[in-house]
């Protein structure tokens, strides 16, 4: 089958609909936080946290000290990183 030359130079990749699932699934979005619950666990402080992202969805993480930027409280913006559709870790913006 001979494509014609405006669609053989597109890849077959080039979906954007799965470019932007992909795009939510993984990487770094700006979130608000609505809740932050630390609670103790074996002598290290953990925390469940909720935050919304900008096209209002809500989503929850329970991170590690590691994960948690020092001082966070409701109303903040931070960075959420995100692996597989999870929150792994929230980080203040540089600056």
């Amino acid at each position: 089958m001979v494509l014609p030359p405006t669609l053989a130079r597109v890849p077959r990749f080039a979906d954007t609909t799965m470019v932007g699932k992909v795009s939510r699934m993984f990487g770094e979005a700006e979130v608000l936080v609505l809740e932050v619950q630390p609670f103790p666990l074996h002598g290290v402080t953990y925390y469940d946290v909720k935050v919304a992202f900008r096209d209002r969805s809500v989503s929850e993480a329970r991170l590690g000290p590691e994960s948690v930027p020092e001082g966070l409280q409701p109303g903040d913006k931070v960075l959420a990183m995100r692996a597989g559709n999870m929150i792994v870790s929230l980080r203040r913006p540089d600056g």
